[in-house]
């Protein structure tokens, strides 16, 4: 694959457009076990075999016109695990990773719109994983609020109560400091 070129005078904005495609190389993995290539949110520091779902998503359309193949190795594998308790996928295991993290269902189905919006592979989403349909996987993501709405419940009443309830738990929210909210 390859990126598309960034035609611009403005320096800081050229300047935050290559950083962003060195910092994916500088990311990029080619000596673990569960796949050829990937590109690591984790960090070296922390994590060091970890790619996090949401953070993922911050270079979609770049991971997709730079390395559909790796893009949708990895997505296929996401499909496999159950993202209500994970975080991300370990490489070294193939493993989902940490705790429920409600940006999750968002994360992955903006991955998997944006790999099929830059690959027109739509053929995909007829692929069978985990026994649905990839674009039934995307249709259970789109409209998961409904399994955390209370909507109907006594005492919930109201269009309030239509939004998706994802509980006191501050880490499924915000991983980075519990008492921030």
């Amino acid at each position: 694959g390859n990126v598309p070129a960034l035609e611009t005078d403005d320096y800081r904005a050229e300047r935050v457009y290559y950083i962003s495609v060195m910092t994916m190389l500088y990311l990029m993995n080619t000596n673990l076990p569960t796949m050829e290539r990937v590109v690591l949110t984790g960090g070296p520091g922390w994590g060091g075999s970890i790619m996090f779902f949401w953070d993922t998503t911050s270079w979609r359309t770049i991971g997709a016109v730079s390395d559909p193949e790796m893009m949708l190795e990895n997505l296929r594998g996401w499909l496999t695990l159950d993202i209500n308790k994970i975080y991300g996928r370990d490489y070294l295991s193939g493993n989902g990773i940490g705790y429920r993290y409600v940006a999750n269902y968002w994360a992955i189905f903006q991955m998997l719109h944006e790999y099929l919006v830059v690959t027109g592979d739509y053929e995909l989403l007829d692929e069978i994983i985990n026994g649905k349909s990839i674009m039934t996987h995307l249709h259970d993501m789109a409209y998961n609020w409904q399994n955390l709405s209370r909507e109907g419940e006594e005492g919930y009443e109201g269009d309030l109560y239509k939004l998706a309830d994802f509980g006191g738990d501050k880490n499924a929210l915000l991983e980075a400091v519990p008492n921030y909210k």
